[in-house]
């Protein structure tokens, strides 16, 4: 027994009330389900189509489709940084060794040349100006897509453009720039143009953590067309 479109239609309403935000992992257990309650008609054809929906549901075990939503998250996260990592070395790689390498002599300069404490607030000033601004363009992001379908991977993709960099250091650097005891400390570590590996060390920070921004805002986001419309046949059709 065919369901018909009304019942399909019912099923995708059935995933969103349990929590499934994500379009594409809707029509994967909208597909599951369909014959999963097309088989059980079939043998039980004297059963309603909602008492087959809860028959198939049940299958999900009392957790329902929670553990397969965070299967997928975990599996797509997992995927992402994958393309991180892939994209990172590709930065050690011909041609854009160029632009790394300026990147590496741009940060050494500026942690050789300035004293320490100015590097730092320097430094921490573009990082907190970049955090805002990837806030600010998260929240018109949000509010621009308001009600569109959601896809696990493009909300991935979304996130760490706008917050991915931002939010790996806040954490760390926040208690230094709002305690002034950690800023006193810090700035009394011998942190100066003489002391080369201190400034090796910050050179290689930062300039790891702006090739990851580069990766993040701009690497990705010229090929995030073309990773979602491989990986969703139907992305063009839903945006």
């Amino acid at each position: 027994m065919k369901l018909n479109e009304k019942e399909i239609d019912s099923l995708f309403e059935f995933t969103e009330k349990h929590y499934v935000e994500y379009y594409d992992l809707q029509l994967e257990l909208v597909d599951h389900m369909a014959n999963d309650i097309e088989d059980i008609l079939e043998e039980n054809p004297k059963l309603t189509f909602s008492e087959a929906r809860d028959k198939a549901f049940k299958k999900f075990g009392i957790f329902g489709f929670t553990e397969i939503q965070e299967e997928k998250e975990k599996s797509m996260h997992d995927e992402y940084r994958n393309l991180v990592f892939k994209m990172f070395w590709n930065q050690f790689k011909f041609p854009r060794i160029f632009r790394t390498l300026f990147i590496f002599a741009l940060m050494f300069s500026f942690f050789k040349i300035l004293p320490f404490q100015y590097a730092f607030i320097g430094f921490g000033i573009l990082y907190f100006s970049k955090l805002i601004f990837n806030l600010v363009k998260s929240f018109q992001h949000r509010k621009k897509n308001k009600g569109k379908k959601k896809l696990l991977f493009e909300v991935i993709l979304i996130k760490f453009k706008y917050l991915g960099n931002g939010a790996l250091g806040t954490g760390a650097i926040l208690p230094i720039y709002f305690n002034p005891d950690n800023l006193t400390k810090t700035t009394d570590l011998a942190f100066n143009s003489t002391n080369i590996y201190l400034v090796v060390i910050a050179t290689i920070i930062a300039a790891v953590w702006v090739l990851l921004e580069i990766i993040f805002t701009k690497d990705i986001p010229d090929i995030e067309n073309d990773l979602l419309e491989k990986k969703y046949p139907y992305y063009k059709l839903i945006h």
